[in-house]
């Protein structure tokens, strides 16, 4: 597990991320779906369309461009085993999760289409990748989860954990674009959310999530923070 799990670290996606929130205009923030239900599906139209509106296009360098590519198959990653695991166990959060990163995807794809960058659309099936170590990486962790629903709540805690250390952690002066920025922080945002759910529901089944990446302080502050 601790073999995996350093592996996941290698292949999480490179990003910025400042500790302060930031949000498209005062009265439409970019939401994250968690805990919404249906009619929920327009919130990231309305966040592209802010996106667009408030931020003005500018240059991408290669670290930018890089950066999206990866982020748009990294937040596939995650909902794709979300789903997975929904399909295997029928428990309701890894759907409102799915909803989640689908919401998330969204957000990278409109800065892809507003930067003109290709997205390729042979690979929006389930499972397939075209990031090679992606591919591998999501086979162990659906072999991981299969196993029994406190494994795979742990991944899903597994995956939030490496995203937010991530995050916070890497030191790319060069993503500098304000739209970028933003479309980063809200996923950080959204794998605290993610994170609460899956320490929740572990906790329901009667054992903890230990922290693997972020340190312990920070976790017990994401798990009791709203």
């Amino acid at each position: 597990m601790q073999k995996l799990m350093k592996y996941i670290s290698i292949f999480s996606f490179l990003g910025l991320i400042s500790t302060s929130w930031i949000s498209c205009t005062k009265d439409s923030d970019i939401t994250d779906a968690t805990e919404m239900g249906p009619g929920s599906n327009n919130n990231w139209e309305n966040s592209c369309a802010c996106l667009n509106e408030i931020y003005p296009v500018q240059n991408l360098n290669q670290t930018e461009i890089e950066a999206l590519l990866f982020m748009r198959e990294e937040e596939k990653l995650a909902r794709d085993v979300y789903a997975h695991f929904y399909k295997t166990w029928d428990h309701h959060v890894f759907d409102n999760i799915t909803n989640s990163e689908d919401q998330h995807i969204s957000l990278v794809s409109c800065l892809m289409e507003k930067y003109d960058l290709e997205e390729q659309e042979a690979y929006l099936k389930e499972g397939v990748f075209l990031n090679d170590h992606l591919r591998e990486l999501y086979e162990n962790l659906i072999s991981i989860g299969e196993k029994s629903l406190v494994d795979a709540f742990y991944v899903g805690a597994t995956i939030e954990d490496v995203d937010i250390y991530d995050l916070e952690n890497y030191d790319i002066p060069e993503i500098d674009n304000a739209d970028i920025q933003a479309v980063f922080a809200e996923l950080t945002k959204g794998s605290r959310n993610h994170m609460r759910a899956f320490t929740k529901n572990l906790t329901n089944l009667g054992t903890t999530y230990e922290a693997q990446y972020i340190d312990n302080d920070q976790l017990d502050s994401i798990i009791n923070s709203s």
